[in-house]
């Protein structure tokens, strides 16, 4: 392996009124969880490759759209995540976790 980019996720519409806990992780987990898996089992070959990237991914991390609750904090979550392998594997392996925000259909 000499690359893994983590670019999956989903989006639930609610708010903190009408969204249920158990909607809420769920989101969590699978777009913060599932960052963490990836770059877990990926790691130990990426560490072996000349290199080697590996790119989480976080569109929204800055902004707030109305009614996605799980969504903002689940994706601020990467950013964060991103951060500390960075520090654990520089320079090992080199991380950099990709901010594409909104895109606005033509």
């Amino acid at each position: 392996m000499d690359k893994l980019v983590c670019c999956a996720g989903v989006t639930f519409i609610g708010s903190l009124e009408n969204t249920e806990y158990n909607t809420f992780m769920r989101e969590i987990s699978i777009n913060l969880g599932g960052v963490f898996n990836m770059c877990k089992a990926a790691v130990k070959e990426l560490v072996k490759s000349e290199d080697p990237p590996l790119s989480p991914s976080a569109p929204t991390w800055a902004c707030a759209p109305s009614e996605r609750i799980g969504y903002c904090p689940s994706k601020a979550g990467v950013i964060m995540l991103t951060k500390c392998i960075a520090l654990e594997y520089a320079p090992k392996v080199r991380v950099n976790c990709v901010l594409p925000g909104w895109c606005a259909p033509p």
